[in-house]
């Protein structure tokens, strides 16, 4: 366990010392997942974009998160970046239980993905993991994915 461990940092570290490439300024669409719904990434810079997601949960939740993202070049391998950041989420759910038990949550979590944006179209596709740490209305850790595609505003 210990030498994956360090092969999967080192492999990180090669990845994250290669330069970002930005293949667009924005893109929207609509990604399937935890959670699914519309998803909104801006860059801000060469290597530093937001991103946000308004979606609902498949518990019964409808759930808004945004992330700050760093991304990277993917081993060299043209249009195509990973990225990672940190942010927030919060929401309200519904358990539908006979207690008609409803309330609102709020936490912090993160982002970890790869995206491939299409050389001749202004097409992107991302799958990412969004670890998460619920801190209202108690403390519960989650972790979410999704997979996606958006429309790239050069």
């Amino acid at each position: 366990m210990k030498k994956f461990i360090i092969l999967f940092v080192s492999l990180f570290v090669i990845a994250a010392s290669a330069n970002a490439q930005k293949y667009y300024n924005t893109a929207l669409g609509i990604q399937g997942g935890s959670p699914s719904g519309v998803r909104l990434k801006h860059y801000l810079s060469e290597t530093t974009s937001i991103e946000g997601v308004v979606g609902w949960n498949l518990n019964n939740s409808f759930k808004v998160q945004a992330h700050y993202e760093w991304n990277y070049s993917f081993f060299g391998v043209e249009n195509m970046n990973w990225y990672w950041g940190l942010g927030g989420f919060t929401g309200f759910f519904d358990n539908g239980n006979a207690n008609d038990k409803t309330g609102f949550w709020l936490g912090v979590g993160g982002i970890a993905g790869i995206e491939y944006t299409l050389p001749t179209v202004p097409i992107t596709f991302h799958v990412a993991g969004t670890p998460g740490l619920s801190i209202i209305p108690n403390t519960d850790f989650d972790i979410g994915g999704a997979i996606g595609v958006h429309y790239a505003f050069k």
